[in-house]
């Protein structure tokens, strides 16, 4: 029996093999999902754009997690 493919996705730069459809929030690990829920992190793809913890990941997809930036910058 042959073992299931697993999807590569990319998670703050890191290579990491998932089962295909793996959600962010599985992607990111239980300690960041909490702090993306408490609204202390952020989690965007490549080109920017602000993913839900419940979004699912394709192969080859790279994702960030950031901190939220308070207040405005001087």
């Amino acid at each position: 029996m042959r073992a299931p493919e697993r999807s590569l996705v990319y998670v703050n730069n890191r290579p990491q093999r998932f089962f295909p459809g793996i959600t962010v929030r599985l992607a990111i690990g239980s300690e960041k999902a909490k702090e993306v829920m408490r609204g202390a992190l952020t989690v965007y793809d490549e080109f920017g754009h602000l993913l839900g913890l419940d979004g699912s990941l394709a192969e080859g997809e790279r994702i960030f997690v950031i901190p939220v930036r308070k207040g405005k910058e001087e």
